[in-house]
């Protein structure tokens, strides 16, 4: 096996073990903890958006994730503002 075919492997048994882990972990939270659904849910996308965030800081640098236009780091923020108060 090719390490190419090995890594892929290994993210879906990650991938797997994640997402396995998820109806267990709410069950208990819902049934035992009395833990509101959509709060439990709300704290799983945080981390989720903060564990993906994390990745291409620690891969490229804090600049990967610092929004720019045009080479402009002012336009980029003013554009996801613009953006993400449309959406909302």
């Amino acid at each position: 096996m090719t390490t190419r075919n090995m890594n892929f492997l290994l993210k879906v048994v990650i991938a797997t073990l994640c997402m396995g882990s998820s109806f267990p972990t709410g069950k208990y939270l819902i049934s035992y903890e009395n833990m509101p659904p959509f709060l439990m849910g709300g704290w799983r996308f945080m981390a989720a958006g903060i564990f993906m965030l994390l990745i291409p800081v620690f891969t490229r640098g804090v600049q990967a994730i610092i929004p720019t236009s045009e080479g402009s780091v002012a336009k980029g923020l003013l554009l996801t503002a613009v953006v993400g108060a449309s959406r909302a």
